[in-house]
């Protein structure tokens, strides 16, 4: 059985298709995660890094909506143009408790990274994210965190976010 990493019941926390454990085909991997009712896929890799991936899912999982915000993993801080991307790629999907696969090459940094966002966007305390994230997937290093808060706390600055953000 191949082992998925779950975060807040919701946020399969991974590395892409190709990150493979002895015996496991991409096909499996994919089918490990349709069977948890995946209806979305947010790939944070770049087009070099993701490509064929939409195709591959349109062929096998039709039914699984594919989001693309790229960036690069190369230890720089994301600027917000990044997270926007993330936020609004998922669109309602972000508050429809829908079930939804967060990758990147290796889901360390940027898969990571972007689910933090998202779960500050939800309400999450950014302590309590932070743990969910290391508690779904123990080699999550979300190096990109402190650009996922600051651009958090900005929204809240700027007026972005609601006034009374639900909190967990």
């Amino acid at each position: 059985p191949i082992c998925l990493d779950v975060v807040a019941d919701r946020f399969v926390l991974t590395g892409d298709l190709d990150i493979r454990a002895p015996g496991v085909s991409r096909r499996e991997r994919l089918a490990a995660w349709v069977a948890t009712g995946a209806e979305w896929y947010l790939d944070c890799r770049t087009p070099e890094e993701a490509a064929g991936e939409r195709e591959f899912l349109a062929e096998h999982a039709p039914h699984i909506r594919y989001i693309h915000a790229p960036t690069d993993d190369d230890g720089i801080p994301k600027g917000p143009a990044w997270f926007d991307e993330v936020l609004e790629g998922l669109g309602d999907a972000l508050d429809d408790g829908s079930i939804g696969i967060v990758t990147c090459h290796m889901g360390v940094n940027r898969a990571p990274s972007a689910l933090f966002r998202i779960l500050l966007e939800q309400g999450w305390h950014e302590l309590d994210a932070l743990d969910a994230i290391a508690d779904g997937r123990s080699v999550a290093q979300v190096l990109y965190a402190t650009s996922a808060f600051e651009h958090f706390a900005l929204g809240e600055l700027w007026g972005d976010v609601p006034s009374d953000p639900r909190r967990r």
